[in-house]
């Protein structure tokens, strides 16, 4: 097999795969990619499909938020002074995913020192999918080789996504913390031989 030949390159998939549940994926892409691949995803399926779209929860339940008044009254999400307005149907209550909703930021008064931010979830669905990942591979159905991958959006990713610019600089060493601790737990519970973690930097790079 020549070095630069199609069967002798090297897969690598970004995180998500459009099947139904990890076990789903394991098995799929072990099976056909599992030969050329070093690392293997559990496609961020379920409520991990919408990527950070469905962290949104994490402010949206914090008494410290709120939907910024501004996008609210334009009737739309506002994106950046040349792309005008998103329009999100004029309503503050939309079915989630179903459209942008307005960004959000902080309330009056709320002092930084204060601030907390909840658990984003990323080790619970890690420490799940880790176990069905060695529970296949007991089975022969994925190859032993495969390190598990967890890939984790930035808190860059989350920020743009979900608040106002102007907080970006008081919320983003708090949910950093967050996010770091969470990527400890996971660290403490999958051994490292067998752990590939993989940032997301899609907006960072557009």
């Amino acid at each position: 097999m020549k070095p630069d030949s199609p069967s002798a390159r090297e897969v690598l998939l970004v995180g998500s795969v459009g099947l139904k549940d990890s076990e789903e994926v394991f098995r799929t892409v072990g099976s056909l990619l599992g030969g050329r691949m070093k690392r293997i995803p559990d496609g961020e399926t379920g409520p991990r499909t919408s990527w950070v779209s469905r962290l949104r929860f994490v402010l949206e339940d914090n008494p410290s938020f709120e939907d910024d008044p501004r996008e609210v009254a334009a009737g739309g999400r506002i994106t950046h002074p040349t792309e005008g307005t998103r329009t999100w149907k004029g309503s503050a209550v939309i079915a989630r995913g179903a459209a942008p909703p307005p960004r959000m930021r902080l309330k009056a008064g709320v002092r930084p020192g204060e601030l907390r931010i909840g658990r984003l979830g990323y080790p619970e669905a890690a420490i799940d999918s880790y176990k069905g990942l060695c529970a296949l591979r007991d089975q022969g159905v994925v190859p032993k080789h495969l390190r598990f991958q967890v890939s984790l959006p930035t808190t860059a990713a989350f920020l743009n996504a979900h608040l106002v610019y102007e907080h970006h600089a008081i919320v983003e060493p708090i949910y950093r913390g967050q996010l770091f601790r969470e990527v400890d737990e996971i660290c403490e519970t999958v051994p490292h031989e067998d752990l590939a973690i993989q940032w997301d930097v899609s907006t960072e790079m557009g």
